[in-house]
């Protein structure tokens, strides 16, 4: 995983290796997985190509992180990945762990505004995954204004809510070694 974009400190949940066992693979990889549809905003008019696999994370704001375990504290980043079957998620990370929301890359819709929708169909909520239909839209982390991300979704589990607003920097990106 190197051939760095944009060079910045690694946010602290990209540290660690990935296991052979899927739960903690996936505890290592989605973290990474959500701040890379971060650049499918300009994408999303051309085509619905999620773009090269890889991660993204935006520095700002957590708004709020909310889950059926209640109102987390969450911290000031939020990542994008994009996996080589077009899968994104962005991923909040809270105070009882990381939060993800999984959708289809490449039935991304533009919105007239600029913004991207993300259909969501799957939330991690710490170790556990549930189907979650929703969304989450998105606006362009390299126009130089503060970008916003904002997922909801209604699980078995009851609704999962994140709402971000960056620092208007952009994204430090890493493509994902095949």
């Amino acid at each position: 995983m190197s051939d760095m974009l944009h060079a910045r400190e690694a946010p602290s949940f990209m540290t660690g290796s990935v296991t052979s066992n899927r739960t903690e693979s996936m505890k290592t990889v989605a973290p990474m997985a959500a701040a890379v549809l971060l650049l499918l905003v300009g994408q999303a008019s051309a085509q619905n190509n999620p773009g090269t696999p890889g991660i993204g994370v935006l520095r700002g704001t957590c708004l709020k992180l909310a889950s059926p375990n209640g109102k987390e504290r969450c911290k000031g980043e939020v990542a994008s990945v994009v996996l080589d079957d077009g899968s994104v998620t962005f991923i909040f990370t809270g105070s009882n762990g990381k939060i993800g929301f999984r959708g289809n890359g490449q039935a991304v819709r533009p919105r007239r505004d600029g913004a991207a929708i993300l259909p969501v169909f799957f939330v991690m909520i710490g170790n556990d995954g549930y189907p979650a239909p929703g969304s989450c839209t998105y606006s362009d982390p390299f126009s130089g204004r503060p970008a916003t991300v904002e997922c909801s979704v209604e699980s078995t589990a009851g609704k999962v809510e994140g709402s971000f607003r960056s620092n208007g920097q952009p994204p430090m990106m890493q493509r994902l070694s095949q």
